[in-house]
């Protein structure tokens, strides 16, 4: 197992979250057009390494999840459909049984920590950035 495979499971499991376009390259949301949203976009994070006495490397990873959404009507906030696709990131994170182990790549993968949330001023764009973990075996 590779982190790389860890990493495009993950990716390949984010691909249930409704969206227009989606990437493993940053695009930054001020450089997108309105038929590109919404938009999802995955980031490898920092990466952990424990060793542990007789049982060898523990290896987390982190990869980071920027979701955009944009709502056309400015009575509307952008802030209600982000909220729908964070919604689906943790619905396709959600293991049916124990652990999500994105098809048994991996140990586990969940969100850890603060989502961090931004809504523009008008409310037209809104933005988050997803923290995953993902316990290699």
């Amino acid at each position: 197992m590779t982190r790389e495979d860890a990493y495009g499971a993950l990716f390949t499991l984010l691909q249930t979250v409704p969206v227009k376009t989606r990437g493993r390259r940053l695009e930054l949301l001020e450089e997108m057009d309105a038929p590109q949203l919404p938009a999802l976009f995955m980031t490898v994070g920092n990466q952990n390494i424990r060793d542990v006495e007789g049982a060898g490397p523990i290896r987390t990873l982190t990869a980071h999840v920027f979701v955009y959404a944009r709502n056309s009507d400015r009575h509307t906030p952008a802030g209600i459909q982000l909220n729908g696709l964070l919604d689906a990131i943790e619905a396709a994170l959600a293991p049916t049984w124990g652990a999500q182990t994105l098809g048994g790549e991996v140990q586990h993968a969940w969100i850890e920590g603060e989502i961090e949330v931004f809504e523009l001023p008008q409310g037209e764009k809104a933005a988050a950035i997803v923290p995953i973990k993902i316990l290699m075996p």
